[in-house]
């Protein structure tokens, strides 16, 4: 069987099997199934086309797989060649195959998964994540007032809009182009607040910014609701143990006197704790068990009885589901508290911060649902602008005009890895590094957690 697919030429080579006869044919890749059908069945036997209607017609479908939709073609429903497909009665369709192991039945659910991560992903988050990073120079730029804050902001400007332009027309990337082309608008814009709402004017111009605030907050609403109420399915148990543990948290800061930043550093780790825990507990709700590896001859012969293939299937559904919630949870937690800690200031305070988030954007290679994956996404986003906020506003102009040069350079590199690096698989190395950062980073937290919360000087004092 050759591994080549049917969308890469005219032509698919199927094998089908009737009801008494096979036969093997050439079919073109784009015709819908149900213009393929009569000639399948004169190849297999002419009296299957009067035959059909005592039972509603044919269908073809592939081993313990529904039936193939036949308004699509071999290409559309990824069929390659040598593939092998069944002629079946309407009335008499192939069943589902059961699972001898659950690891298999498992890991059939997790790819047939509607939402799974697929390169495109990859290359609209490097979008995303290049158009939060310009809009946060940009709001370094908005509220400077010095001449050189208007030089460079016009400067950036024009940067951004013949990047655009090399995207859209030289590599014919609209998508890149439009993106740098609006934060290039965008920086214009910061051109007029840098020079009009300076002075006496910021009072003249609070209603207008107001009124822009406003229906920027209304568009980021009408986005939440559209992509999150229509797909996103919450498990209100889920929703119920984050709050049980932020109530857990406020009576600990309330019986120990930790303060807000000691009782979110401190619930952090829980958090991480749980989260490491919660495949494992997803499964376990909706009865799905594990059997541990074999060690002996007579342990081979235990757990052969096979599992049906529907309820194994729904079960992993379920538990999927499940793990969603859990997940979008901890996040929503980990990212109010990785805010406030950021707000604290100070050594300690920034590492952690930077240390949890790492730990979060690691943990996402992991995953392989879209909506999972976009959850543990949140903390790190927090945390890190809230972070950045907190640096950068206490520095002088200067140093913010600096930063925003900087990050316009990171949108570029963002823009650029959109188009490399969706796709395209990375050298063990890579994964290795990957994997010791995670490390490190992981065994940082606890000991950074103890001294926000003012644990080691507690113990110090103690001694003293």
């Amino acid at each position: 069987m050759t591994t080549t697919s049917a969308a890469g030429g005219d032509i698919c080579r199927l094998t089908v099997f009737g009801p008494d006869s096979r036969a093997e044919l050439a079919v073109p890749v784009h015709v819908p199934l149900a213009d393929l059908l009569p000639t399948l069945l004169i190849h297999l036997d002419q009296r299957l086309a009067t035959t059909g209607l005592e039972h509603g017609g044919w269908v073809l479908q592939r081993l313990g797989e529904p039936p193939l939709d036949e308004d699509l073609g071999t290409a559309a429903l990824g069929l390659y060649d040598g593939d092998i497909v069944h002629l079946r009665p309407r009335d008499e369709q192939l069943p589902p195959i059961d699972f001898d192991d659950i690891v298999d039945g498992v890991a059939t659910a997790i790819s047939e998964r509607a939402d799974r991560w697929r390169p495109e992903f990859g290359r609209r988050l490097a979008l995303g994540f290049a158009g939060l990073t310009g809009l946060f120079g940009l709001s370094l730029l908005a509220t400077a007032r010095s001449v050189a804050a208007y030089e460079v902001s016009a400067g950036l400007a024009l940067v951004l809009l013949l990047a655009g332009i090399v995207a859209s027309r030289a590599f014919g990337n609209r998508t890149s182009g439009g993106l740098l082309n609006c934060l290039a608008m965008a920086f214009v814009i910061a051109v007029g607040f840098s020079r009009g709402f300076s002075g006496p004017n910021v009072q003249a111009g609070a209603p207008a910014l107001t009124l822009l605030a406003t229906a920027g907050y209304l568009c980021a609403a009408a986005l939440i609701v559209r992509f999150t109420t229509t797909t996103w399915q919450i498990r209100w148990e889920a929703v119920a143990a984050g709050s049980a543990v932020i109530a857990v948290s406020s009576l600990a800061d309330v019986t120990f006197d930790i303060g807000a930043w000691g009782t979110c550093a401190l619930l952090i780790p829980v958090l991480l704790v749980f989260g490491y825990f919660a495949t494992s507990l997803s499964a376990a709700l909706v009865g799905i068990k594990v059997p541990p590896l074999p060690t002996t001859p007579d342990e081979f012969q235990d757990g052969l009885e096979p599992e049906p293939s529907a309820s194994l299937l729904h079960r992993a559904a379920e538990a999927d589901r499940y793990l969603t919630a859990i997940y979008t949870v901890i996040a929503v937690i980990a990212a109010g508290c990785l805010g406030v800690i950021a707000a604290k200031g100070g050594t300690a305070a920034s590492l952690f911060v930077i240390g949890v988030s790492t730990v979060f954007l690691l943990h996402c290679r992991e995953l392989v649902s879209t909506r999972q994956r976009l959850a543990m996404l949140l903390p790190p986003t927090v945390g890190l602008t809230a972070l950045s906020f907190a640096v950068l506003w206490s520095e002088p102009e200067a140093a913010r005009v600096l930063a925003a040069v900087a990050l316009v350079a990171v949108v570029l590199l963002a823009c650029g890895a959109a188009d490399v690096l969706p796709g395209r698989r990375l050298i063990p190395h890579w994964g290795l590094a990957g994997d010791i950062t995670h490390w490190l980073a992981a065994a940082a937290i606890l000991p950074l957690a103890l001294q926000i919360a003012g644990v080691f000087s507690a113990a110090h004092q103690m001694r003293s």
